[in-house]
């Protein structure tokens, strides 16, 4: 046998599912796991995006109030316009982004709560 010449021996061809509406797709040879009904946490992704916005531009403003008083802007202009803003957004981001993690958790619990009772009776 030469070094290029492949041995064709040792690959095995896919299965296909003949029955399968979608022609041509290879069959899955695993089993899949029953994790349960999915349920709409509407409220509880809404609170977690929120709490994230709010951490990040919190953090965003930070930064820039850092980035802006190194490169020369006077404490006199970060008290006026843009700069107001951007110096008191983590002041008031950060306390209510932890007051929203707070509901987060506590809407949290009672809808596991709620799923442990149904469940268990």
């Amino acid at each position: 046998m030469s070094a290029g010449a492949l041995n064709h021996s040792a690959v095995h061809s896919p299965v296909y599912c003949s029955g399968h509406p979608r022609t041509g797709r290879l069959a899955y040879s695993g089993s899949v796991s029953d994790s349960g009904p999915i349920t709409d946490n509407r409220a509880e992704r809404v609170l977690a995006y929120m709490f994230a916005a709010i951490v990040g531009l919190s953090i965003i403003c930070f930064f820039a109030v850092m980035i802006g008083t190194i490169s020369g802007v006077a404490v006199d202009e970060m008290g006026s316009g843009v700069w107001a803003v951007v110096t008191m957004l983590p002041w008031f981001g950060l306390p209510i982004a932890f007051l929203l993690l707070i509901v987060l958790l506590i809407v949290n619990g009672v809808r596991r709560g709620r799923a442990a009772r149904s469940g268990s009776s």
